[in-house]
């Protein structure tokens, strides 16, 4: 009888572990992601542009320079006043996705892809107005050689 029972857990875990071992992986997966996210937007809200910078696709660094994505970005928060709060990652909402348009012949469709949903408060000043903005859209993220990165459209440089 006790050998049925070590038998019994022997086949509960060779069916169910594969589902747990995923389930555990992606949990595990998801909290990198939402934490990536986080960091780069906490960054990102702060100038710290270079930082930003550093966790984009090698891709995307062949095409813009960290001087040209720095001073683009650095211009844009000046010229508009820009400041980015109430940083809100959709952790929940996390999902593996399709590459993104921008990145089509630039970055490989074969690497993993994840949408990450995320929502904060823009204020910026136009034409002397003050103006608040929620903005919900989502930031696309590669994992390539167990790293993390981040994709953007270089070509916003040259809009």
């Amino acid at each position: 009888m006790k050998k049925m029972g070590y038998y019994l857990i022997i086949i509960f875990l060779m069916v169910f572990y594969p589902v747990l071992a995923t389930g555990i992986r992606d949990a595990f997966l998801e909290e990198k992601l939402y934490f990536f996210v986080a960091d780069i937007y906490e960054n990102y809200s702060g100038e710290n542009f270079i930082y930003v910078y550093s966790k984009l696709h090698p891709a995307l660094k062949e095409i813009i320079s960290e001087q040209e994505y720095s001073e683009f970005q650095g211009e844009n928060f000046s010229k508009y006043n820009l400041q980015i709060k109430k940083i809100k990652v959709q952790k929940s909402l996390i999902r593996e996705t399709k590459l993104p348009d921008y990145c089509k012949g630039i970055i490989s469709a074969e690497i993993r892809l994840y949408e990450v949903p995320i929502e904060y408060e823009m204020t910026f000043y136009v034409g002397g107005s003050r103006q608040k903005q929620e903005v919900k859209k989502e930031v696309f993220l590669a994992i390539e050689a167990g790293e993390i990165y981040l994709l953007w459209n270089p070509a916003m440089v040259s809009e």
